[in-house]
This record gives C-alpha cells, sequence and structure tokens, in this order.
C-alpha cells in the first residue's frame, strides 16, 4: 500500500491542556505507526474560537483546542485514526488533507513539536467589517465561554416558557369581585326546580281521596243485601204456631 503525506486539523476539547492534548496526540500516533507511518510534527494553535457553534454528544462549543498532525501514512491508517476519533468524546471536529504522493524516511524518536499563534478573526466594534486579532495563550475562559451542555439550553428554554406561560394567565385572569356573581346565578337556578318538583306531590295526594269513595259505594249494597232478612221472621212464628195448634 502506497504511503503518502497527510495533514490533520484536529479540534479538540477547549478545556483541555498541552499535557492532556499530548495525551490525545500520543493515541493518535499509535495508531498511525501500527499502519507503517509516522508521525513528523505536530504544530500546536491553542485555544481558539469557533467559526460558528458546533453541537456535539448533547453540548454546544465555542471555543476549540486546535492542533495539527503532519505525518505519512497509507489509507488504512488514515481510516483507524478517524474512526478513532469519530468515537472519542475528546475531539470536536477534524480534517485531513493530503499534501503529497511522495515521503523521505526521516528518523525521529519523537515528533516535532511546536507551538504556533494563528490570528483570528473578529468583528468590529463598529459592526463593519472584520478585524485578525493575535489569541493570547494566557487567557482564562470560563466553561459557559467555551462550551454548554444542550440540557442546560433546554432548562433556559423551559424556564422561558414558563414565565411566558405565567404572563399569559395573569393577563386573562378574571377579577374575584366578578367571581362570586357568576357562581350566584346559577344557584337560584337551581333552587327553582324544587318548588316545580313539590307540585307534583299534591297532584299525586289527589288520587287518594277518589280511591276512598268506592268504599262507600261498596258499602251500601251490604245494607240492600241486609232488607230481605226481615219477612224471614213471620214465617218462623207461623211455624210455631201450626206446631201450637197441632199440639
Amino acid at each position: 500500500m502506497k504511503t503518502r503525506k497527510y495533514e490533520t486539523v484536529v479540534i479538540a476539547r477547549p478545556e483541555f491542556d498541552q499535557t492532556q492534548i499530548k495525551d490525545l496526540v500520543a493515541r493518535l500516533k499509535e495508531r498511525v505507526e501500527r499502519n507503517q507511518g509516522q508521525v513528523l510534527e505536530v504544530v500546536d494553535w491553542g485555544v481558539r474560537k469557533l467559526a460558528y457553534p458546533i453541537r456535539l454528544r448533547g453540548e454546544k462549543f465555542f471555543y476549540g483546542y486546535y492542533f495539527l498532525l503532519v505525518y505519512s501514512g497509507n489509507f488504512q491508517g488514515i481510516n483507524e485514526m478517524e474512526g478513532y476519533m469519530k468515537l472519542i468524546d475528546d475531539v470536536v471536529r477534524f480534517q485531513t488533507v493530503r499534501i503529497s504522493d511522495t515521503v523521505e524516511k526521516v528518523e525521529l524518536a519523537e515528533p516535532v513539536w511546536r507551538e504556533q499563534n494563528v490570528p483570528e478573526l473578529k468583528v468590529r466594534e463598529e459592526g463593519e467589517g472584520l478585524e485578525t486579532v493575535e489569541p493570547s495563550r494566557q487567557r482564562k475562559l470560563s466553561r459557559e465561554e467555551m462550551y454548554r451542555p444542550k440540557v442546560a439550553d433546554k432548562v433556559v428554554s423551559a424556564e422561558a416558557g414558563a414565565e411566558k406561560a405565567a404572563e399569559g394567565a395573569a393577563g386573562t385572569e378574571v377579577p374575584a369581585e366578578a367571581a362570586p356573581a357568576v357562581e350566584a346565578a346559577p344557584a337560584e337556578a337551581v333552587a327553582a326546580p324544587a318548588e316545580a318538583v313539590a307540585a307534583p306531590a299534591e297532584a299525586v295526594a289527589a288520587p287518594a281521596e277518589a280511591v276512598t269513595a268506592p268504599a262507600e259505594a261498596v258499602t251500601a249494597p251490604a245494607e240492600a243485601v241486609a232488607v230481605p232478612a226481615a219477612p224471614v221472621a213471620p214465617a218462623a212464628d207461623k211455624q210455631e204456631t201450626e206446631e201450637g195448634k197441632n199440639g
């Protein structure tokens, strides 16, 4: 497999110091050399502001630690190194460029390490055009300035939404004095059917008198039946008279 010369720009996490960057370079160097490659030079650009925010694994980055790897290698070695950088959280972005098809063999115990300040572009204070600014390695940035977790963004947006909802609820709130008047009106409307329900009770009681009336009509035939019993008594007296005569 043919060996060529490559450059890979790596953007690591902005909170890393130079010791952590050297540890990351050692891991990348191991994967290059495993595939008959050789790391020739490491250029340390330090912490720089990103051209645009980058979201990665739930975090939003505004700064990154830049360094450049110059090395010789083949296609297999590049695939292994880039595949490793995709899996770890230490690397935010990277880009590989082939710079030469020929490589001169160089005997190096360790790759050359050098620091380089690359100017940054910044919007002018007047708001018109850009200007170059030399980054300082001594500047101290807070975590919120370098990157912000995505969870924090959600919490902030949720709080803002809650505040807007509270303001909207306050604008539509009904005055306390008007509320009892609205509730009192249905109470009178509910009481009215109670009188309407009591009225049928009198109508139900009326048939009770109508039912008792036939009871008197039923007792009247009893007197009519008792009337024929009076003429029977003389017959009994007549029979006793006849028996007396025979005696």
